[in-house]
């Protein structure tokens, strides 16, 4: 009898991912993801099977080095890659005919066996917005102050960490939310970073986050945009900033200002005057 041939190291341990889901009673979650794939990349022409593992790994979209190289996307340094299942086809020619000799030729295709093959996701890249997230942002309000700095704008996956973030070290929003105050948020802190020059050195975090709420609520305002039902989250978000001051919120605010003002005429006007309004200590 044959000995049967032996399980390639790297596809077993991608079939380990989908049966530790099981194990841990997440497939039914990453079956209804793979179900409807929202990603507009070459994992929307994936396997099932695929999908599943790329939403086990946190993103809904993943692609190879190249593949993000080809729309001007680099992946990080150090970033790991996970690893999907790739099928290894063979072509046959066979015959149709009876035993006469009078039969055609066919081609078929067979899988033979499968190997794993390495994908980044998308949140392990920096680069060009993708064209599906360009036609979303550009309708959001103040979006071309953010390109006129040099600032990518991003969207991810809904996640439980943050909404939105700003990165000063590679000028990058990335939003989770359709919400154009997690938008107004993280341009307020790139606004900040231009007043201020480095936000890490130069600011306390939590005067940071109370000058980009602020700043929120009046670009609202200006945007002719709705806050009501969230003017209470931001009075809470401002207490619990205020309160790493020691200061209460509405003491906390008056310390901040003339920060905001220096922000807000960035964002709205383009400038600002630093001798008008002095960066509070």
């Amino acid at each position: 009898m044959a000995k049967s041939k032996s399980l390639d190291p790297k596809v077993k341990a991608v079939l380990d991912v989908i049966l530790e889901q099981f194990k841990t009673g997440n497939v039914a979650s990453l079956v209804a993801f793979a179900m409807f794939p929202t990603s507009e990349g070459p994992s929307k022409k994936w396997s099932f099977l695929n999908r599943m593992l790329m939403f086990s790994a946190g993103t809904n979209d993943a692609r190879t080095f190249m593949q993000w190289k080809d729309v001007g996307r680099r992946v990080l340094k150090g970033a790991k890659a996970f690893y999907i299942l790739t099928p290894l086809v063979k072509t046959c020619s066979t015959n149709d005919d009876d035993g006469g000799g009078g039969g055609e030729e066919e081609s078929r295709r067979y899988v033979y066996g499968y190997r794993a093959r390495p994908v980044f996701r998308y949140e392990d890249t920096v680069g060009r917005p993708l064209e599906e997230e360009q036609s979303v942002l550009k309708t959001i309000p103040f979006y071309a102050r953010a390109l006129e700095w040099g600032i990518q704008v991003e969207t991810i996956p809904v996640n439980t960490i943050c909404l939105g973030c700003y990165s000063q070290d590679y000028e990058t929003i990335a939003l989770a939310s359709p919400d154009e105050r997690v938008f107004f948020h993280e341009l307020a802190h790139a606004a900040h970073k231009r007043v201020l020059g480095d936000l890490k050195t130069n600011q306390n975090s939590a005067i940071l986050e109370i000058v980009a709420e602020l700043a929120t609520a009046v670009l609202c305002r200006y945007a002719g945009k709705q806050i009501n039902d969230s003017t209470g989250n931001s009075y809470q978000y401002i207490e619990k900033y205020a309160g790493q001051l020691n200061l209460c919120p509405y003491r906390a605010c008056q310390q901040v200002l003339s920060d905001t003002e220096q922000v807000l005429a960035l964002i709205i006007h383009g400038e600002h005057d630093a001798d008008m309004f002095p960066v509070a200590v």
